[in-house]
């Protein structure tokens, strides 16, 4: 530990008995010089590299533009396209057939016309009826245009006749 000191107190007695043995002409030169490689250094270090990456970078900024740009239009493209897709598919007459039997209802007439649909239910669950009607109002546009409803003897039990449209994405 202690040859550290020592060696640093020889460095600044060597340096001191260099500095001492030059003139104030020479000094100045010696610190001009100093400070001219302390500032190339400097750029050379880091000015520099940033200025390249800086014109780098403003290069690229044109290109960035113009692709940010297409992006735009193609997602306006892709909006406009989306809005004109119409994703209503008509109903059948075997899948309004499907959808009862799976909730196990059981319809006495269906009738399909374009997006026109009338059923009538001889005493049908009215919970089951509101539970199908919901379903196909949410997966499939249908809705309810008439409804003729009359309570039978047997609790929750009605006889339906339904006159129902299918809406149309536009």
């Amino acid at each position: 530990m202690s040859s550290i000191p020592t060696k640093t107190q020889q460095l600044e007695q060597a340096f001191s008995a260099f500095w001492g043995m030059r003139n104030p002409r020479e000094r100045l030169l010696l610190v001009v010089a100093v400070i001219f490689l302390m500032l190339t250094l400097l750029y050379v270090l880091n000015v520099q590299p940033a200025l390249k990456e800086r014109m780098r970078l403003q290069k690229k900024i044109p290109v960035l533009q113009q692709e940010a740009t297409q992006l735009q239009a193609l997602s306006t493209e892709a909006i406009a396209l989306a809005a004109t897709v119409t994703t209503t598919i008509p109903l059948t007459q075997k899948e309004i057939e499907e959808t009862l039997h799976r909730r196990g209802l059981i319809a006495q007439d269906i009738s399909v016309h374009q997006e026109l649909v009338k059923i009538q239910f001889p005493a049908v669950s009215f919970p089951a009826l509101l539970n199908w009607l919901n379903d196909m109002q949410k997966r499939r546009q249908l809705l309810v245009t008439d409804a003729n409803i009359s309570a039978q003897n047997n609790l929750g039990t009605v006889n339906a006749t339904l006159n129902l449209r299918q809406q149309k994405n536009e």
